[in-house]
């Protein structure tokens, strides 16, 4: 069988078998990338969501563990991981989930990550909305009662995430007070979801001054005009979208 083996811009296949140990494959996997003089206690594979770039399982002392036994199945992903001496692996935390946040700033015509250059935050599946908005606070290094939405306010900041296509809305504001005391699981705020953050200090520009956004009564700035096509995800359309999926 092959397993798909990422390390740093590289990507290798590795041939292995369900019967190998998870120490067989390491071994695999040092020589297919070169490295077979690599110190073993410096060198680890784990498990790695590709869509949304995100670290997961590691197999820390099951090194005699066959790879049915870990569940490492054909087309599986892992990544390399290699660390300096002295230096501690982290361990995964299953109740961690990791989000993308992406805040306004004047001059974004285009939704695709590359333009929007969100940063990556860890928070617990578990904490609650009021957590988050600290969080995000910190990372983004806005305070945080810019950030608490206020309704009927078109200055307001705000954090949502997008909707389902077809929706009425395109955009769920989850930094409401109603919110504050729910859990991020309850909201479905799940792995590698993109969360659209607004600083009330920015202020909205001019529609006329930037590209077609939907007017300021319509409220959230990350929306825009279904009838232009914008560039989403590398393709065109003409559908009202709020951000990458």
């Amino acid at each position: 069988m092959h397993v798909k083996v990422f390390c740093g811009d590289k990507n290798k296949i590795v041939r292995t078998t369900r019967t190998a140990t998870y120490e067989e494959l390491l071994t695999e996997t040092l020589k297919e990338f070169e490295m077979p003089d690599a110190k073993r206690e410096n060198c680890r594979l784990r498990s790695y969501n590709v869509p949304n770039q995100t670290m997961q399982e590691t197999y820390t002392s099951k090194d005699k563990s066959t790879l049915e036994d870990l569940r490492i199945y054909p087309q599986k992903t892992l990544v390399l991981e290699i660390k300096k001496d002295g230096e501690v692996f982290e361990e995964f935390d299953p109740t961690q989930i990791q989000v993308k946040i992406n805040v306004w700033r004047p001059g974004i015509i285009v939704l695709e990550e590359a333009a929007l250059k969100p940063q990556k935050l860890s928070v617990k599946k578990t904490a609650n909305v009021d957590a988050l908005i600290s969080a995000v606070s910190s990372l983004a290094g806005i305070p945080k009662d810019r950030l608490l939405y206020v309704p009927h306010d078109n200055t307001t900041g705000r954090i949502g995430k997008r909707l389902p296509m077809g929706s009425a809305q395109c955009v769920e504001i989850i930094s409401g007070k109603e919110n504050a005391e729910k859990t991020l699981a309850h909201l479905r705020v799940n792995e590698g979801i993109n969360l659209f953050v607004e600083d009330s200090a920015v202020v909205y520009p001019a529609s006329e001054d930037f590209g077609k956004l939907l007017s300021a009564e319509k409220k959230c700035k990350w929306e825009i005009v279904s009838c232009d096509e914008i560039t989403y995800g590398g393709r065109s359309t003409s559908w009202k979208r709020t951000g990458t999926r």
